[in-house]
């Protein structure tokens, strides 16, 4: 889950996407790359709090809302990069005043 060293880990993919998103011309305060950031500290923090418990089978039980909400934001990451990358649509405007 957190092994910065494993490509199959959350945080190795996490910190990928970090980078390249960083590489990529951004507006100011680079949103996506600070997202990523974010989702890879999130991954480190949840493993680390099992590792060091004083029982980690019980601190692992307490995760799935935790990944629950994370899978949400690593939706939104996805759905941030494709409207910025990918999406070839206007920006949307409210017609409501």
């Amino acid at each position: 889950l957190a092994d910065s060293g494993n490509p199959r880990g959350l945080a190795f993919q996490t910190l990928a996407a970090r980078d390249m998103l960083a590489e990529l011309p951004e507006p100011a305060g680079r949103p996506l790359a600070t997202a990523a950031a974010a989702l890879a500290g999130e991954a480190r923090a949840m493993a680390e709090e099992v590792a060091s418990a004083a029982n980690p089978a019980e601190a692992a039980v307490r995760l799935p809302p935790r990944l629950i909400a994370h899978a949400g934001a690593v939706a939104a990451l996805s759905d941030g990069i494709s409207r910025r990358w990918f999406a070839l649509l206007p920006v949307a405007r409210s017609l409501v005043a």
